[in-house]
């Protein structure tokens, strides 16, 4: 087994125009609850005035994907995600409990990197900036 800190993953943020590829990825996960059904996740953003998007890390059992709002930060250039509401964290390709907390952790910091120094993902196509 490869030591998990050494592994690499890469962020993917998936948008409107991977609607099919996100439905199909939560369907291979049992259907999961409202929070993350793209139906939702887009009425609700329309309804704020908000864009929306899905980040995913991995693929098979080690799946990492969660929903997200993404609006505009006030008074800057910058853009913010918010996670929908009462929602309970990201989905994972597998059950095992371990590997669910070191997949966790690594999509955690993958996500929390300073996007001026590494750019973990590339938000332009969604969006219309070039990182948040």
């Amino acid at each position: 087994m490869i030591p998990f800190e050494r592994m690499k993953m890469d962020i993917e943020a998936l948008g409107k125009e991977d609607i099919d590829e996100i439905k199909e990825l939560l369907h291979s996960l049992g259907d999961p609850d409202i929070y993350f059904d793209v139906e939702y996740l887009d009425l609700f953003s329309r309804y704020m005035g908000w864009d929306w998007t899905y980040l995913r890390m991995g693929g098979g059992d080690e799946l990492v994907i969660e929903p997200y709002h993404v609006r505009d930060i006030e008074g800057s250039n910058g853009r913010d995600l918010i996670s929908p509401w009462y929602f309970g964290g990201p989905l994972f390709g597998t059950e095992d409990v371990d590997k669910k907390r070191e997949l966790s952790y690594r999509f955690r910091k993958e996500t929390m990197r300073d996007s001026r120094k590494r750019r973990p993902f590339d938000m332009t196509n969604e969006v219309g900036q070039e990182n948040f």
